[in-house]
């Protein structure tokens, strides 16, 4: 039996919603993406308290400042992103 021409435009519409709509997709899935960017986070924490400790045990206190400054800059940074995340919801 043929197709009509509405049946093939309704195929052609759902194809074409993922654009017309204007959110941006992420390729791949999600799911991926949390566990590659925890991995990410997860390294970046151990890698700061690798030197953290490393200049505390130098005998380093102005890095150990700056280490601590800088992780506080972050974990505020994180804070406000996750603000301005949950408020946009």
């Amino acid at each position: 039996m043929p197709r009509s021409d509405s049946a093939a435009t309704e195929s052609v519409d759902i194809a074409v919603t993922p654009f017309v709509t204007g959110k941006p997709k992420l390729a791949g899935d999600e799911g991926v993406w949390f566990f590659i960017t925890a991995d990410m986070s997860m390294f970046a924490v151990l890698f700061t308290a690798f030197m953290f400790v490393r200049a505390a045990r130098a005998g380093r206190p102005a890095a150990v400042s700056c280490y601590l400054l800088i992780s506080i800059l972050v974990g505020a940074g994180f804070a406000v992103s996750k603000v301005c995340e949950y408020t946009a919801k």
